[in-house]
């Protein structure tokens, strides 16, 4: 069997990993150089890719007059932060096979939708976690509008539209 040992330098290697990617995430959010359209909608397909590898299908379509437009911080933060948030969850609890994210921006308002094909929950109950929770904050906090549909055996299907500012 494995070592209590092996098991300590598993985790400590897991956790290590995790706060090198949530540090990088701290230094992307924070980098002046890093403003506009196209480094977020970037940065959400890198995370998206890293999360969940080839189960992931990306599609953006974004105004050309929109894709250097600088966001706010504050914007840009609580997007990625509630895309990075549905993109956790269907890695580690939709068992999905697949999970398309597509992304379109307008020169008024930015639409992400995640729909993934896994086991759902059912999205009239009450949020176990924070992570729902923290979701709807986040969108609350954009004053966009989020729409979470899922059903046990159907996969989940997030919604965001947020007003650029």
């Amino acid at each position: 069997g494995v070592s209590q040992k092996e098991e300590l330098m598993a985790l400590i290697s897991r956790n290590a990993r995790e706060l090198a990617s949530s540090l990088d995430h701290i230094v992307w959010l924070i980098d002046p150089k890093k403003e506009s359209v196209d480094d977020l909608i970037a940065r959400i397909d890198s995370t998206a890719t890293g999360l969940l590898q080839s189960k992931v299908v990306c599609k953006n379509e974004i105004h050309k007059k929109i894709a250097g437009k600088n966001l706010p911080p504050m914007f840009r933060r609580n997007v990625f932060l509630l895309v990075k948030e549905a993109l956790n969850n269907a890695a580690k609890y939709a068992h999905a096979q697949r999970v398309d994210v597509h992304i379109t921006c307008s020169e008024r308002e930015l639409t992400i939708e995640i729909q993934d094909d896994g086991v759902g929950f059912d999205s009239n109950s009450e949020p176990s976690g924070n992570g729902l929770i923290n979701m709807k904050r986040r969108a609350c906090d954009l004053n966009a509008s989020l729409v979470i549909k899922s059903a046990p055996d159907k996969g989940t299907r997030i919604e965001l539209h947020a007003k650029l500012p």
